[in-house]
């Protein structure tokens, strides 16, 4: 009935991407908004799930495609580096200004706001003790999602670290401040991209998520 359903609507395949919500707030959806323009046969339908899910989701035939930043387990699956962002350090719009090229006290900063932390499901624990290593942290409160984080770092309610995949918008619009952290060397925020070896997924949409440029 699916495929009935499909080819009444002039669709010959059907995708679904399973992919974690940190990618939403990329320009990942634009991305895949123009390949429908341009593919009008191909539908696409995206999941938004955590990383920890998306691995079922695939191996459940629930979805084709897993972009995740957790890799798979299933060493028979295809897998590809999606993007390896790099982490910036956002503080609010009204802690320093960018043009005046003041000198940067991260340890008053630390002092001063609170630093959201563990949107990221590899990363922060090493993070965290790597920074209070160096620094004293005031107020640490932990939250899943980065998109709230972005919201309550705009309000001049905290600061964290966040891949600059995420804030490509904010930044260009001047929502908010990104520091150059000097301090230690910072982690990258790997992105992956599986499916299995079974699926047929189109080898240009496979193209265009692999070689366009997510900074």
């Amino acid at each position: 009935m699916e495929r009935i359903r499909l080819v009444s609507k002039g669709i010959h395949e059907k995708i679904i991407i399973a992919m974690t919500p940190l990618m939403v707030e990329t320009i990942l959806p634009h991305v895949l908004y123009q390949f429908i323009n341009d593919h009008p046969a191909l539908e696409i339908s995206i999941l938004v799930e955590d990383s920890a899910k998306i691995e079922d989701l695939v191996h459940q035939h629930q979805a084709h495609i897993g972009i995740s930043l957790l890799p798979t387990r299933y060493r028979h699956w295809h897998q590809e580096l999606l993007i390896e962002s790099p982490l910036e350090l956002v503080i609010p719009l009204d802690a320093y200004d960018d043009e005046t090229g003041a000198y940067i006290d991260y340890e008053e900063l630390f002092q001063t706001y609170t630093l959201f932390t563990h949107h990221h499901p590899t990363i922060w624990n090493e993070l965290l003790h790597n920074l209070r290593e160096n620094y004293m942290l005031t107020r640490q409160v932990s939250i899943s999602q980065s998109y709230v984080v972005k919201r309550l770092i705009k309000d001049g309610l905290g600061m964290s670290f966040l891949p600059r995949m995420i804030v490509r918008k904010e930044r260009m619009e001047g929502r908010f401040n990104i520091v150059p952290f000097e301090g230690f060397s910072l982690p990258n925020v790997p992105v992956y991209l599986f499916y299995k070896e079974s699926t047929n997924v189109p080898n240009d949409l496979l193209e265009l998520l692999l070689t366009r440029n997510y900074l």
